[in-house]
């Protein structure tokens, strides 16, 4: 759903979806997680179009000019282009990835266990 910032009468982006879980947005489209997808729909609304399926718990989400970054509760950094593709693994064995960022040259993300003594580390990659 989206509804003018000034306020108004809400608009329905997509049907029939699963419970969302984070979202980002570009010029373009509504990006989101539910908890088995990565997908996106065109700002006006639309048809969605899932960029990932059998995704395990996707918490965390981010865009570039050219992806879209996620995290799983399954230890694992993923990206894929905003049209879909083939998936990249960026980094495996994560300790409950979350809050990830991105700039033009790093993806970026926090690690969270209760009682680890890596708990709130910040993580980085480059190049993405």
């Amino acid at each position: 759903m989206k509804v003018p910032i000034a306020g108004g009468t809400p608009s329905t982006l997509a049907y029939g979806q699963s419970v969302g879980w984070t979202l980002a947005v570009d010029t373009s489209n509504v990006y989101w997680t539910t908890s088995t997808t990565v997908a996106k729909v065109p700002i006006g609304g639309g048809t969605p179009t899932t960029l990932m399926s059998e995704q395990n718990a996707p918490s965390a989400m981010a865009l570039d000019s050219t992806s879209v970054y996620w995290a799983n509760a399954d230890g694992t950094v993923m990206k894929v282009a905003l049209g879909g593709g083939i998936p990249t693994t960026l980094a495996t064995g994560q300790t409950v990835p979350s809050g990830i960022a991105v700039d033009s040259a790093s993806v970026y993300w926090s690690r969270f266990t209760v009682g680890s003594s890596d708990a709130g580390a910040v993580m980085t990659l480059t190049p993405k």
